[in-house]
């Protein structure tokens, strides 16, 4: 069994961005080296060869330079041995409401504080899609866009664990981690970043920079994506109206 391991920081949004990111060995082993100073949250996620996936381990508070131990990782049970599929859309424009190209990043989000303050950043599976240029509208080949005339787009698929994490605080080898809750649905949100390419003499520009999408719905909580495994669960349009490249002075 092969994971990926995320070391993140919280910025002020509560949001928890990953600062480096790696595959473990085949035994599960990984160093993550050299690391700025400060303190870090470690996330991992893991997938073994017969295809069993495990359900995300969040380590809070890591120092720079320890030694963090044995990180247990619980493979997902019942219909969970399948990931959690997210689909959805972002679409660009620039501000006279014509076709733009933007470079987006998506990072998958789930909560580890109960209430919704600190969102991490979890690992993904197969053939997910975080990193892409939106394109024209192609009824051949290309997306299918909301907006077929106004803007350009891309459809996304993210394969996620269909499970909560487990979270522990790092006390060295005697880090202790809370059992994931025991439920069929689990709550995402997805964070879109947008950038438009630079060219010389010019500023890139996207207002706004960021996006997060969510669903209307109301299990088991308004304003999160409801994921279930082996069920395709489908985000709100990720719509950037200000994408251009801004005159260079």
């Amino acid at each position: 069994m092969t994971g990926l391991v995320f070391l993140e920081q919280v910025d002020e949004g509560g949001i928890g961005r990953v600062i480096m990111e790696l595959q473990t060995e085949a035994d599960g082993s990984f160093n993550l080296c050299p690391v700025p100073e400060g303190d870090f949250d470690v996330v991992a996620a893991a997938k073994d060869n017969s295809g069993v996936t495990y359900n995300a381990t969040v380590t809070l508070g890591v120092s720079a330079g320890a030694a963090i131990g044995e990180i247990p990782m619980v493979p997902e049970t019942g219909d969970s041995t399948e990931p959690g599929t997210i689909e959805g859309e972002v679409s660009t424009q620039d501000t006279g409401s014509n076709p733009s190209t933007a470079e987006i990043s998506l990072f998958p989000l789930q909560d580890v504080s109960g209430d919704g303050s600190m969102l991490m950043t979890i690992p993904t599976f197969g053939e997910s899609t975080l990193l892409f240029t939106t394109v024209p509208h192609n009824e051949t080949d290309g997306p299918t866009c909301t907006d077929t005339t106004g803007t350009n787009c891309f459809n996304y698929t993210l394969m996620v664990p269909a499970s909560d994490p487990q979270v522990g605080t790092f006390s060295g080898a005697e880090t202790s981690y809370a059992p994931a809750n025991d439920t069929e649905i689990v709550e995402y949100q997805v964070l879109a970043e947008a950038f438009v390419p630079e060219t010389e003499g010019a500023t890139p520009n996207c207002d706004p920079s960021f996006l997060i999408a969510d669903e209307d719905n109301e299990t088991p909580t308004p304003n999160t994506l409801a994921v279930i495994a082996g069920t395709p669960v489908t985000a709100e349009l990720l719509a950037f109206v200000l994408c251009e490249i801004d005159p260079a002075p």
